[in-house]
């Protein structure tokens, strides 16, 4: 909370400083083949896979003045499918359309600012209670193997839906005392999504590095600063092993 007290005096803007920080999670991606597709020439289409996802992130430490937890446990299922447009061959790429939803564990953030009882300024607390985030993405991707190497890339879109609850408790001086306030949010918003990418064949099977970014979008104006704008382009970076039976 950086010693921030919580506004007597109506709505005031605050600035709180921001670092870039690197968040672990792991990721595990399947997919059961339901329909080879119908052939067609060197290659084959219409192939049918259903998709299945699993999210984890770990907990966060503990300490300081704010708190994360997760009530709902620290892994997230999503479901999806794709549709084979070409079947990869020696000659020809594969192409292929995807359809996941896929969420993130619930996330509980609370947090209080003991500074003293001041004209404007007292002391308090908050928790941003159960922020639900889920996303809808589509992939129009292709790929290519040659020998040991492949490459691959993609482009689509994301729809990104989130929920939160909001409790605040504020520890005005008298006469005013101890005030409590609780809201409800949501949000939605969309993201143009594009990455690269390139495997390496192993014996056990194929390690998978890939690099993208996501633009665009807008959120509402914030009363607060944080930093740079949370509708900002963002870069990341996966990697993972992919393997078959």
């Amino acid at each position: 909370m950086e010693n921030v007290g919580f506004s007597t005096s109506g709505a005031t803007r605050s600035t709180y400083a921001s670092e870039d920080q690197f968040i672990p999670m792991a990721t595990i991606d399947g997919a059961i083949g339901i329909y080879r597709g119908f052939p067609l020439g060197v290659t084959r289409v219409g192939g049918l896979d259903a998709l299945l996802t699993a999210t984890y992130i770990p907990s966060a430490p503990e300490g300081g003045d704010v708190t994360v937890t997760m009530p709902g446990g620290s892994t997230k299922w999503g479901a999806g499918v794709r549709v084979g447009l070409l079947q990869e061959s020696i000659l020809v790429p594969g192409l292929a359309f995807s359809y996941v939803q896929r969420g993130l564990p619930t996330i509980t953030v609370a947090g209080s600012s003991d500074v003293s009882t001041s004209a404007g300024s007292a002391p308090g607390s908050f928790e941003l209670r159960e922020l639900t985030m889920k996303s809808n993405s589509w992939r129009l991707s292709a790929s290519k193997a040659f020998v040991v190497l492949g490459l691959q890339a993609g482009i689509g879109q994301d729809t990104y839906d989130n929920s939160v609850g909001l409790d605040v408790t504020v520890n005005a001086a008298p006469p005013v005392g101890t005030q409590h306030a609780s809201a409800e949010a949501s949000h939605s918003m969309k993201r143009t999504n594009m990455y690269i990418g390139a495997s390496l064949n192993l014996f056990i099977g194929k390690l998978v590095a890939e690099f993208g970014k996501v633009s665009g979008g807008s959120l509402p104006a914030a009363m607060n600063s944080f930093g740079s704008d949370a509708a900002s382009s963002r870069s990341y970076f996966s990697l993972g092993l992919r393997t078959g039976f």
